[in-house]
């Protein structure tokens, strides 16, 4: 069996050594979605997954080769947790108004942050990360709320400085990237967009805004895209968070990235006002979201719960156009954002429940394991731009998920163990 009992995500500590070298991880399956076609990989296909013993040669994944053993687990990349708020996080209990709509949730959450000290932010963002690291994530992004102050544009918020030490003291478990969250109404401005815009690069982050109505939306989307494009940092926006109104943020977006030439990743969330278009418009949007090379990720946990809520049960689900965007090639991945705060009362720090609430809430159909890729490949390319597939990766990066099929491991939700080889 490939597998070690009780081990938790590979830190790279001495426990691990075996993984840089060289094994057989045998009656393993991996996802269809995670493997190139022509690549070394020559298993016995089974629905979406390829049955065979991972081959490892010096800690990298070489071959995968056919067996007719029983399968004994899953084998997947680490995985990425595209979009989550570690500043506001397990703040709930201490709300005393939480919001109905996402207005007044933004309102609850601001009032909430004269308790934001060094300490408090510190010590809710820890056990986040603690449950993104269980959850098996080797990459986190995580949006923190800045404003930007023309007299001093480099000058960020504490909940920054503070994540930006966690990501240093984390650095042997997972990668921790902060991605500045601005009212679009603060980035018109050119100069001093570029000098926040650099601190951030500094910092090896991703520059952000909220995007809805306002209407200098297509002004602060320029100068963050064309900013974002001199300087050679990523983009991360939260746009069209809402349905029943007619929002174009996601088409502006898209205009800006292609008339600027931006060629770095941009990441989409939320996106729910697609669902309000329809026939030969959708088709124009998707197309031009196609065309500026654009990733979405949808936020299931929150969309559901806050679109569309008024007094009585709703009938319009909250989430973005996700088998729309998938059929037309556009990356789509799944993330936690808001936990246990006013945004969402429940949930947990974990891309596989994303995924869990993502199938049921978009339909996503059978066979489950060709959904996998929306917390790892689809979630990589969004934040990093590109992903690597299963073939050439290091054996340290891959989880080993002790269930024989895509369906119980969303249902059951083992914890992921790291692979153990044995000898080929």
């Amino acid at each position: 069996m490939g597998l070690r009992r009780g081990s938790r995500p590979s830190q790279r500590d001495d426990t691990e050594l075996n993984l840089m070298g060289s094994g057989v991880c045998r009656s393993v399956a991996v996802p269809l979605a995670l493997i190139d076609s022509d690549s070394i990989f020559r298993g016995r296909i089974l629905r979406d997954c390829m049955i065979g013993d991972l081959i490892i040669r010096n800690g990298i994944v070489v071959g995968f080769e056919p067996t007719e053993n029983e399968v004994q687990g899953i084998v997947t990349p680490r995985l990425t947790e595209a979009h989550c708020h570690l500043d506001k996080c397990h703040t709930i209990d201490r709300l005393v108004v939480t919001g109905g709509s996402l207005l007044e949730a933004i309102s609850a959450q601001e009032q909430d942050k004269i308790h934001w000290t060094a300490e408090d932010i510190r010590k809710r963002a820890e056990r986040g990360l603690s449950e993104l690291f269980d959850a098996g994530c080797r990459f986190v992004r995580t949006h923190v709320d800045c404003r930007l102050d023309p007299s001093q544009p480099s000058r960020m918020p504490l909940a920054w400085e503070i994540l930006g030490e966690l990501a240093q003291e984390w650095r042997n478990r997972l990668s921790l990237q902060r991605a500045a969250l601005l009212p679009i109404d603060d980035c018109t401005d050119a100069i001093s967009t570029r000098t926040l815009a650099r601190r951030i690069a500094a910092d090896k982050g991703a520059l952000g805004a909220f995007i809805l109505d306002q209407s200098v939306r297509s002004e602060g989307i320029a100068t963050l895209v064309r900013v974002a494009g001199d300087i050679g940092v990523p983009l991360d926006f939260h746009v069209d968070e809402s349905i029943g109104t007619a929002l174009d943020g996601l088409c502006r977006i898209a205009e800006a990235v292609i008339s600027f030439d931006y060629e770095g990743p941009v990441l989409c969330g939320h996106a729910c006002s697609l669902m309000d278009v329809n026939g030969d418009n959708l088709k124009r949007r998707l197309d031009q979201v196609a065309a500026a090379g654009l990733s979405i990720v949808s936020l299931p946990a929150s969309n559901l719960l806050l679109q569309s809520r008024g007094n009585g049960t709703p009938d319009r689900r909250g989430i973005t156009r996700v088998k729309e965007l998938m059929a037309r090639g556009i990356p789509v991945s799944f993330g936690s954002d808001n936990v246990r705060d006013a945004f969402a009362p429940i949930g947990r720090h974990d891309p596989l429940h994303s995924l869990y609430l993502g199938i049921l809430g978009a339909q996503l159909e059978q066979p489950l394991a060709q959904w996998i890729s929306c917390i790892t490949l689809n979630a990589q390319i969004g934040v990093e731009g590109s992903a690597p597939l299963l073939g050439g990766a290091r054996a340290d990066d891959l989880l080993f998920w002790p269930v024989p099929s895509a369906s119980e491991l969303l249902s059951i939700r083992p914890s992921p163990r790291s692979l153990v080889l044995e000898r080929g």
